[in-house]
């Protein structure tokens, strides 16, 4: 293999493009990455490394597949872009440690490229398109394991991405990422998560996976279309929070569409259970998909803010369930302060898993205004008061809900 006037990068440890020499046609082919890790007895955790993609003299890398391989004891790995044009002072590409530890390296990422959950996947891209990355973008490769036995192992994975020349490019591919803030699992007990994302413009997905943890028993993703009655089979179901079944294939989303996505829980533990990042700790309701044309939007590809339009699973009406938050101690409101995690505290993930569907997104337009107009007062004593009387057309339209 060759590359043109693309940056070649050998013989780092860790991290490396083994598969790229330099030469005097083509670009290269693919770019690989490996992490490495030895994990102490008992443990769990998130591990992160910095990675890079090749230089381009156009300023873009496009990539047409992926491929990886992870060891037992790995839970996930995921692939993040960053906000970092440079490395942070003392900080390499070779040099792996805990996400959270403290340098707190998620602290640089933005978005996701890819969450998996198996072991082995290799995906190749439908021809003419690719995922864009800037020219020798900063990545960060995250890997979540856990050590089961009472010594230490060594846990791994290997990515390797496949790369396309610009000229191949027809259709540039983005990512939905819908992550459901929201999870509550009462001890001994079964329990359900929701959450339905708007499609405000024509895609084609290629790709959709799912994701909770170990009490997760039914995954269940649907598309809606515009009009007409809601979708009754899953194109995606899952009953394996260990070995998840991937789609692939193509579905076109149309316009207006929304996918909404429903986990099932089963509790064994006699204890209180919410959303969170840890495995044994937490659980996740999430989905996410490859998709082209890219949308522009975050607020669609993260189905935040006007794109998210259901939450809870409950029959609780958006009045009650504002009633409900407003009751719940000022720390247990969304914290988003942390980078890489959303810190919701048991009361109000309650109130909303307890909401009726419609309420989630009423339940949003007044915290939006409540950012806007009352800060330093929500959450607080007088949050209430501040929203009635500086988020008026907010309150009296969740008052007003019902749950029809």
């Amino acid at each position: 293999m060759s590359c043109r006037s693309w940056s070649c990068v050998s013989g780092v440890t860790l991290f490396a493009f083994s598969s790229i020499a330099c030469g005097s046609s083509g670009p290269p082919d693919e770019a690989t990455y490996s992490l490495r890790y030895s994990l102490q007895p008992g443990v769990e955790e998130h591990i992160c490394q910095f990675v890079q993609v090749p230089e381009s003299p156009d300023g873009e890398v496009f990539i047409s597949g992926r491929s990886h391989d992870y060891n037992a004891g790995s839970h996930h790995y995921g692939l993040y872009r960053t906000k970092l044009d440079e490395l942070p002072p003392g900080m390499s590409f070779d040099k792996p440690e805990p996400c959270w530890g403290p340098d707190n390296i998620l602290q640089y990422t933005t978005d996701f490229i890819v969450l998996e959950q198996s072991p082995h996947v290799d995906v190749k891209f439908p021809d003419g398109v690719g995922l864009p990355f800037k020219s020798g973008e900063i990545l960060l490769l995250q890997l979540h394991a856990f050590n089961a036995s009472d010594v230490p192992a060594d846990v791994a994975v290997d990515v390797t991405l496949d790369l396309m020349d610009r000229s191949e490019v027809e259709q540039r591919m983005g990512l939905l990422q819908f992550y459901d803030p929201y999870v509550y699992l009462p001890p001994l007990a079964d329990a359900e998560a929701n959450l339905r994302c708007a499609i405000p413009d024509d895609l084609t997905m290629i790709e959709a996976n799912s994701h909770f943890h170990v009490r997760g028993i039914d995954h269940q993703a649907f598309l809606d279309p515009p009009d007409g009655p809601r979708a009754t089979e899953p194109f995606l179901r899952n009953h394996d929070a260990e070995h998840p079944f991937q789609w692939h294939g193509t579905i076109p989303l149309e316009a207006g569409s929304h996918i909404r996505f429903h986990c099932k829980y089963r509790n064994p533990e006699n204890r209180t259970i919410i959303q969170g990042q840890e495995r044994l700790e937490n659980e996740m309701c999430s989905f996410w998909a490859y998709a082209y044309p890219e949308p522009t939007d975050p607020t669609v590809r993260d189905c935040v803010g006007p794109n998210v339009d259901e939450y809870g699973v409950g029959n609780q009406t958006c009045a009650q369930t504002a009633d409900c938050i407003q009751a719940c101690a000022p720390e247990d409101w969304p914290d988003a302060s942390v980078p890489g995690k959303f810190n919701v505290g048991a009361c109000y993930q309650k109130c909303i898993v307890d909401s009726c569907a419609p309420a989630g997104a009423l339940i949003d337009r007044q915290n939006q205004c409540a950012a806007r107009e009352c800060q330093g007062t929500c959450p607080g004593p007088g949050c209430g008061e501040c929203l009635e009387t500086r988020c008026q057309a907010e309150v009296a339209a969740c008052r007003s809900a019902t749950c029809e």
